[in-house]
């Protein structure tokens, strides 16, 4: 299955997803956003855009008043979204061990500038 890569806006609400202890309602998220950054429109059109790209599912509904709300959480890993992003830049299972390699050299180097 072809996934279609995200936007910034997405990709954001999407990790701000993984961080969260609970699935939560489209509410619930926009009560945790940064209001300057999230308004209700940008976060009810993002929702729907990551549901449809298959980013989110709907683990169950909340009762609010008279409405059904739906609780979402991310329908992958972060691994299995970084897969899909090399995937997409043409890399497959027979780059993991360099990439690999590469990461940890990244994550040395930093930690040596880190020190200085």
């Amino acid at each position: 299955m072809m996934y279609e890569l995200l936007n910034q806006r997405e990709e954001e609400l999407f990790f701000f997803l993984f961080n969260q202890e609970k699935p939560l309602t489209t509410k619930e998220m926009g009560e945790r956003l940064d209001k300057k950054h999230w308004n209700n429109v940008t976060l009810f059109r993002t929702v729907k855009s990551l549901e449809e790209k298959k980013y989110l599912t709907i683990t169950g509904f909340e009762r609010s008043n008279t409405q059904y709300a739906r609780r979402f959480v991310p329908a992958m890993t972060r691994e299995e979204y970084a897969a899909r992003l090399l995937e997409a830049k043409g890399y497959g299972p027979g780059n993991v061990a360099e990439i690999e390699k590469a990461m940890k050299q990244h994550a040395g180097s930093k930690k040596k500038t880190a020190k200085k």
